[in-house]
């Protein structure tokens, strides 16, 4: 028993261990990938939020200047015949001074910004407008002529949706990288085109707010224009993505149903993708990191696991080598005791100590033991009492025999002295009580029955000399089935005695039988002084306890779900003074269908 133990409990304890240490690593590995996953998609809509929040600062100073009814008239005038003063007045009191105060806090450096990674160009924001008005003279600064812009794709692009602002992808200019947000100016009088006013935004910016709290070297972050083209990245990204695999990401981001993060793999690396849409510019933003960093987070997790796999391993081992020597030395005290029974079953019997299974099993094979032998006993004084009891059944079979011949004398002497009634009902008396014993059957049949009830209503009659109608109106089909012996004979005892007896006026019994939905069903009805609605409520529940009253019912409806079970049963509806009905419901039972 022993060794059976060791050898199934050893490698059984060794696999749970294992199984368990290998789940907890799989579901670190899950837990870590799932908080780097939230970490790099919070860092990612931050910095979304951050370069959205910028851009929606300029795309407010772009809107201000598209607005100001003062440029537009400064613009769309025709200078023709104008001389240099008036020309003048609209470069410094119209334009200037209208966009100066617009843009004083966004055109001037930002000392802090690192040097462009693509140039050496300016971190200064430029406003420019480039007017289409050949009357109106250009500064090559502030405004430009439309034509060195006319016909290129993107201000196509923007003139076939001219009501919104248009955000132009990564440009170069003057040695800078720019962005730039642009609005086809229109003069709001006749809504004539004067040109295309562009807020133009140096890439540094934008590189600057995307190193903003990512300093993690290995988080790659893009931000890609709407064709997929890199607008601005982190500069000590740790991997540096080409067009294709830029091109493949986006294909995942539209193929997995617009899943924020996932896993992405290229040049047989993995790596953790997520992205987040721009919902000012359209552009999207993405962050890669490097699942490699992962692992080596978790390599002292894995160690971890693995000193732990290997000591439970080990106690496992002893812990099951000593509970098998424990448990098999208290089951030999036991089959030790069972040998000892086996002698002698009258030995004094010891108990184990413990409340355990074994401890269990112990104290239920000593009262076995103890059982066995008042059993013993009590088959020893069932067998001396055999003969005498034999002998008491013998004489339990002659007493009918003595009760119909007293009767049966009873009858002719009344007769031959000329009392009729008296010999008429001791001739009732013996049919009834023939019935009632019924030679110990269970079952007879409804016609009986009916006919016992109709000699016995003759025997209350002239025993409490009653006066009594009775109505009984049973459908023939009726006679022909058969039930519990004597299940009517209670209730109609029950409505004589207990309900019109004790009446001051005549009695009425209606005894009603037929067949429906095929059960058979029985009604006993009597005008006599009823019962409370307590005392019909315990009667019909069955937990009615007084003797002289419920006896009778409630033996009837525990015979009916005793042998019959549900549907059937008897039930009553009475009140004080109104009389009471009693309601049977019985199985149509046939002659070769008795139980």
């Amino acid at each position: 028993m022993k060794r059976k133990l060791i050898l199934i409990f050893t490698p059984f304890v060794t696999l749970v261990i294992l199984t368990i240490g290998l789940l907890t690593y799989n579901i670190s590995i899950q837990r870590l990938e799932e908080n780097k996953e939230h970490l790099i998609w919070q860092n990612l809509a931050q910095t979304n939020k951050l370069i959205d929040f910028n851009l929606e600062v300029f795309l407010r100073k772009c809107e201000m200047i598209f607005s100001s009814t003062t440029i537009q008239e400064a613009i769309g005038k025709d200078y023709g015949q104008a001389d240099g003063k008036e020309i003048y007045n609209a470069y410094l009191n119209a334009i200037y001074k209208t966009i100066e105060p617009v843009i004083q806090d966004l055109v001037y450096p930002n000392l802090t910004l690192k040097p462009s990674p693509r140039g050496t160009g300016t971190d200064m924001i430029k406003v420019v407008i480039y007017s289409n008005n050949p009357s109106f003279p250009k500064d090559g600064q502030l405004v430009k002529d439309y034509g060195q812009i006319d016909g290129e794709g993107w201000v196509e692009e923007m003139l076939s949706n001219s009501t919104r602002p248009y955000y132009r992808s990564l440009f170069n200019e003057d040695g800078t990288d720019y962005i730039s947000i642009n609005r086809v100016l229109t003069d709001f009088r006749n809504l004539r085109q004067l040109g295309v006013l562009s807020i133009k935004i140096p890439v540094v910016r934008l590189a600057y707010l995307m190193e903003q709290d990512n300093a993690n070297a290995n988080l790659s972050l893009i931000l890609l224009d709407g064709q997929g083209s890199v607008v601005s990245e982190k500069a000590d990204a740790a991997y540096a993505f080409g067009d294709r695999d830029l091109r493949t990401m986006l294909e995942l981001t539209g193929g997995n149903g617009g899943a924020k993060v996932f896993d992405y793999e290229t040049d047989g690396k993995k790596y953790i993708y997520a992205y987040a849409p721009s919902e000012l510019s359209g552009w999207n933003m993405l962050a890669v990191y490097p699942m490699d960093e992962i692992y080596r987070e978790l390599s002292p997790i894995k160690s971890a696991v693995a000193i732990t796999l290997i000591v439970g391993i080990a106690v496992s081992i002893l812990l099951t080598f000593a509970i098998s020597v424990l448990t098999t030395r208290r089951l030999e005290k036991i089959k030790r005791k069972m040998d000892f029974v086996k002698r002698d079953r009258n030995i004094v019997l010891s108990e184990l100590q413990g409340n355990d299974e074994i401890g269990r099993l112990d104290r239920s094979f000593n009262e076995m033991i103890r059982k066995i032998n008042r059993l013993v006993e009590q088959e020893k004084e069932l067998q001396d009492q055999k003969s005498s009891l034999q002998v008491e059944l013998l004489q339990s079979q002659i007493n009918p025999h003595l009760l119909y011949n007293t009767l049966a004398a009873i009858k002719w002497r009344s007769k031959k002295e000329g009392v009729a009634d008296v010999s008429l009902v001791a001739d009732k008396l013996i049919r009834f009580f023939k019935y009632f014993l019924n030679k110990g059957a269970v079952m007879s049949s409804l016609a009986n029955e009916l006919d016992m009830i109709a000699q016995y209503l003759d025997i209350l009659r002239f025993t409490y000399e009653m006066e009594l109608d009775v109505t009984m109106r049973v459908d023939e089909a009726v006679y022909s089935y058969h039930s519990l012996n004597l299940i009517l004979q209670p209730v109609v005892e029950n409505a004589v005695i207990h309900g019109i007896r004790p009446l001051e006026r005549r009695g009425r019994l209606e005894i009603e039988g037929g067949v429906r939905d095929g059960s058979l069903y029985f009604v006993v009805k009597d005008n006599g002084v009823g019962m409370d609605a307590e005392t019909v409520d315990k009667l019909n529940s069955g937990a009615y306890e007084h003797a002289s009253g419920g006896y009778g019912i409630r033996n009837v409806k525990r015979r009916i779900k005793l042998i019959f079970g549900e549907p059937y049963d008897i039930r009553l509806r009475s009140a004080p003074n109104e009389g009471t009905e009693a309601t049977l419901v019985l199985p149509a039972l046939l002659p070769d269908r008795q139980l």
